[in-house]
């Protein structure tokens, strides 16, 4: 068996496009702070059902540890529901990558349920955590990293300001 190396660039975002207020919807918002493992898992799982061994895996190791890990942010990470029935989750850690002195924002994860994509609950996502960021002082830089080929966050990061910062 051949092991075929995956190629994961990093985004990197500007604070200050996260400045001005979420626009309000329907839909309604969940802190991750206030909610359980297990429907962080429901409102996460499904959108990772189709997803390859490496997505998967990547995955399962985000949400099995995020509420146990001390980087973890669950106080800007966030559900949205719909009718009371989950759409997707932002999860937000704080990482030392740019600097061993001061930890910066990093989007772990943005999972959309199959059935409530391309209605703009990515962006809503990474916009209610953001927000939730500048509001508490955050004002310098967000990161992530997105496995190449995913178009889809690819764009989500784009169209939020972020750049191509270092091709993995």
């Amino acid at each position: 068996m051949s092991y075929k190396r995956t190629l994961i660039d990093l985004y990197v975002g500007s604070m200050a496009d996260f400045a001005l207020d979420v626009e309000p919807s329907s839909w309604t918002w969940r802190c991750l702070r206030d909610a359980s493992a297990s429907e962080l898992r429901r409102a996460t799982e499904p959108a990772f059902e189709l997803a390859d061994q490496v997505d998967r895996k990547a995955f399962e190791g985000i949400v099995t540890h995020f509420l146990g890990y001390r980087e973890s942010m669950p106080e800007h990470s966030w559900l949205l529901y719909d009718h009371g029935q989950p759409l997707g989750a932002c999860l937000v850690s704080s990482r030392h990558y740019f600097s061993p002195e001061k930890a910066a924002p990093y989007v772990d994860l943005v999972a959309v349920r199959p059935n409530a994509r391309r209605r703009g609950v990515a962006s809503e996502l990474l916009r209610k955590s953001g927000k939730s960021l500048w509001d508490m002082g955050n004002r310098d830089v967000i990161h992530a990293h997105v496995r190449r080929g995913n178009t889809a966050s690819e764009h989500l990061f784009r169209r939020h300001g972020f750049l191509l910062w270092l091709k993995g």
